[in-house]
């Protein structure tokens, strides 16, 4: 079996049994990696209208491990737009 992505933010753990929610690809720009994750974000947001699984955002969070780089800092800017619009 191959290793492939759910979310374009998530891969397939090396046992294939699991998904790691959160492996973002990062630049190390941090203009470029917060755009990253306003993207991220939508396309979390998106997968959860189509499901209806609004708990995967406390998973994806939980998954980030306190991590604060730009993709996390654009990912959370862009949740934050939608929740007050």
């Amino acid at each position: 079996m191959s290793k492939k992505k759910i979310l374009s933010f998530m891969k397939l753990a090396p046992d294939y049994c699991t998904v790691d929610l959160w492996c973002p690809l990062t630049s190390g720009n941090w203009e470029k990696d917060n755009i990253t994750g306003r993207i991220y974000a939508d396309e979390l947001l998106r997968h959860m209208r189509a499901t209806q699984s609004p708990m995967l955002l406390g998973h994806v969070v939980k998954a980030m491990k306190g991590r604060h780089a730009g993709v996390e800092v654009g990912f959370f800017h862009r949740i934050s737009e939608h929740l007050t619009s």
